[in-house]
């Protein structure tokens, strides 16, 4: 039997009833009829207040703690039902009852090794109490221990001359221990009694959920809303239950008739605003929001700010999420959910660090949240932290084998570690799960890089068989045929996007790209120039023209567009490199640093045109400390760009601290390995620190690379002959 099969269902299922259940003791007297009443009539909070008048008076009174705690139980405030109970007991340490709803607590809160202590402490006081082994049965079913499960909610059923209650938890368990024969000839015993009662109604709801019968088990809660004891947890128990099974119209009708009958209930409005941020209806959301601003209390502020967290979430306003998420969890550190988005919105933010502390602590609620484990995943891989990656998907793959984004994630990684063959099996595993096209992109991918480019093209067909738009893959096919030496076909892959997509200028950049591959440079040119005549061009397409402008030698014109652009679109980022490389590629350095520093006037937040402008001063020899704050403001933003982190490495090296300057230049050649410029400022650095063999090592690796500029590379040789010579 697969031990994840039911993961989380019967935790949930669980909680809810203990959350909802009473003690089972009827209260035949009180000295506080007023409070007895209220409690009655589900005005927990009134009789909370009542009750604790009368406490003024009687203080020694263990009842009206009791009773006290058993209102905060309803109204799910468990610190202070605990606190209530144990005011109780203190008073009269033998009253049973109260012990048995502090064991609940204890199970609510997750102390199962507490919860288990104090059951057996008082084993002997409750052996021939039904209640308290169904409550023994409940504890194993949170912690799907089925088999010890079975064994107390067999007693409780024999001890109860087949209860109802305890016949239902039975099945349940049974069921879950893939006990179905036996299980099902426990209902159908059950259901030729005449069951009463909305609890065990709910009981036998949550059966036919576990089997698939959602119209009978929609049916029990109803019946228990109809039996004529009117009760908003029921109400809630249906649109939960609509939720589940994801009868999302019926949900909607029954939250909006509950918002409209109880409008100063906060947990409907509550719902209703979960309910619109599950469907991504964001204004929706908000509007509900806003009405709970002015009734909101104490006891949901979490729950609020949750919700306002994951709405901020979903606008993509992090900072906002963030500080509402935070809130959340300052108030309620057990909550697994809110923990679980702040590290989303924390990785969307950038800060990868903060994202990974949250997702930690968020693991050490629940160790087998499936969500969190797959995404500390993402992460590793995201910072190239591939064997990390790996050792968290494989936790992910105790939980569920057959995960298609899963497997896509450990066939990346693979991919990254050049373990090509064993990719390629990964995504087609993936691919054969849910046929995602992106696994077959990356299963194509891979026997590409493994040297099968036949076959690899092959693949790319049948995915534009599928999808004939899609731009990756369109790059990625042509490239194979033009090496594959089949022009035609190339040919006839361009003049069908120009034929089929006329009003796509997306798809018709890619057309001008096979034609500049294919050495077609006209008709290149002419594709670009139409799709600049649009209104609002796609930016790179500025780009793309120029370094076509540069190949065909028409420099004035390339420096003539890259102005236009820069002056059309102020914030993209690359139209200002480009235009200060055109610059640059002509040895006007005065009018490319002029340049850098126009944009960063328009651009002072972007990393890379402070990184530039940083590179730039250290060419120019200028400005030695503003190159190094402004490499150190970059790398502070984009730690991650090696581009950045070489420029503050030679930062470093020209102020004179080599130390930091050696750093910086192995966390750039980590970041990107075979960029010779840094092999070249790492060499320069041992040469001028006297390390010439190390210098030697590294002047000769980066005249291995295939990137160096050509003065770089002659630079290289003299230094290399000044070695020699010095030895």
């Amino acid at each position: 039997m697969n031990p994840y099969k039911y993961k989380g269902v019967f935790p949930v299922v669980f909680i809810f009833i203990l959350l909802f259940s009473g003690c089972g003791e009827k209260e035949n007297t009180t000295p506080e009829i007023k409070g007895n009443l209220a409690f009655e009539q589900k005005s927990y909070k009134k009789a909370i207040g009542l009750w604790q008048k009368a406490i003024d008076k009687h203080p020694d009174n263990a009842v009206l703690y009791a009773k006290i705690g058993k209102a905060f139980f309803k109204l799910s405030d468990i610190d202070q039902a605990e606190e209530s109970f144990n005011h109780a007991i203190k008073i009269n340490p033998e009253k049973l009852d109260i012990q048995k709803e502090l064991i609940k607590i204890l199970m609510i809160k997750g102390d199962n090794a507490g919860a288990l202590k104090k059951m057996r402490a008082f084993d002997n006081f409750f052996d021939k109490d039904p209640d308290y082994y169904i409550l023994r049965g409940d504890f194993y079913m949170i912690l799907e221990n089925f088999q010890e499960a079975e064994l107390f909610y067999r007693k409780a059923k024999l001890m109860s001359d087949g209860s109802i209650r305890a016949s239902v938890k039975l099945a349940l368990c049974l069921k879950a221990s893939e006990k179905d024969i036996e299980a099902e000839n426990i209902i159908v015993k059950v259901e030729k009694d005449q069951i009463n009662g909305s609890f065990n109604l709910l009981l036998l709801s949550d059966y036919y959920f576990l089997s698939n019968n959602l119209e009978k088990a929609e049916n029990c809660i109803l019946k228990a809303i109809n039996s004529g004891q009117e009760s908003q947890i029921l109400y809630i128990r249906l649109a939960q239950f609509y939720l589940q099974t994801t009868m999302r119209e019926k949900a909607l009708k029954t939250l909006l008739i509950l918002e409209e009958k109880y409008p100063d209930n906060v947990r409907f409005k509550l719902m209703l605003a979960d309910f619109y941020l599950s469907g991504i209806q964001i204004a929706q959301a908000e509007k509900v929001l806003n009405k709970l601003k002015s009734i909101i209390g104490e006891d949901s502020r979490t729950n609020y700010n949750f919700l306002m967290g994951k709405c901020f979430l979903y606008k993509h306003q992090i900072p906002y999420a963030v500080s509402y998420l935070k809130t959340a969890t300052s108030d309620q550190p057990l909550l697994l959910s809110a923990r679980y988005l702040l590290g989303i919105a924390y990785f969307a933010g950038g800060q990868l660090k903060l994202a990974e502390k949250s997702f930690i602590r968020a693991l050490m609620l629940d160790p087998y949240h499936f969500d969190t484990l797959l995404i500390l995943s993402y992460l590793h891989y995201k910072n190239r932290e591939y064997d990390l990656c790996l050792q968290y998907l494989e936790q992910v793959f105790a939980i569920e084998k057959t995960n298609s984004r899963a497997l896509t994630a450990k066939g990346l990684c693979l991919l990254e570690l050049n373990r090509y063959d064993e990719a390629a099996s990964v995504f087609f595993s993936a691919f054969n799960i849910d046929k995602s096209v992106s696994a077959l992109y990356f299963y194509g991918l891979s026997i590409e890089k493994s040297g099968d480019h036949q076959k690899a093209a092959e693949i790319f067909e049948k995915i534009l068989e599928i999808d004939p738009a899609l731009i990756n893959v369109l790059i990625q096919y042509s490239s194979l045929l033009l090496k594959l030496g089949q022009t035609d076909k190339a040919v006839e892959l361009a003049e069908g996007i120009l034929k089929q997509h006329q009003d796509n200028s997306v798809l018709y950049y890619v057309a001008g790209d096979i034609y500049i591959k294919l050495g077609q440079y006209d008709i290149a040119q002419t594709i670009f120039e139409d799709i600049l005549k649009e209104e609002n061009p796609q930016r790179n397409v500025y780009s793309r023209l120029t370094a076509l402008y540069h190949l065909t030698g028409k420099e004035s014109r390339a420096v003539d567009l890259l102005k236009i652009c820069t002056m059309k679109n102020p914030l993209y980022v690359q139209g200002w490199i480009d235009l200060t490389n055109s610059y640059l590629k002509h040895g006007q350095k005065e009018i490319a640093l002029d340049t850098m520093r126009t944009a960063y006037k328009k651009l002072p937040e972007s990393p890379v045109i402070a990184g530039n402008l940083a590179w730039l001063f250290l060419e120019t020899g200028i400005e030695i400390n503003m190159a190094l704050d402004l490499s150190r403001k970059a790398y502070e933003k984009a730690p991650e760009n090696a581009a950045i982190a070489d420029t503050l490495g030679w930062a470093y090296y020209h102020k004179g601290t080599y130390s930091q300057a050696e750093w910086m230049f192995e966390q750039a050649e980590k970041l990107a390995p075979g960029q010779g410029i840094v092999k070249y400022h790492k060499a320069m650095l041992f040469y001028r620190q006297g390390k010439t063999s190390h210098a030697k090592e590294n002047f000769e690796n980066a005249l291995k690379c295939n990137n160096m500029q050509n003065m770089t590379v002659d630079h290289i040789h003299q230094v290399l002959v000044k070695i020699k010579t010095e030895k």
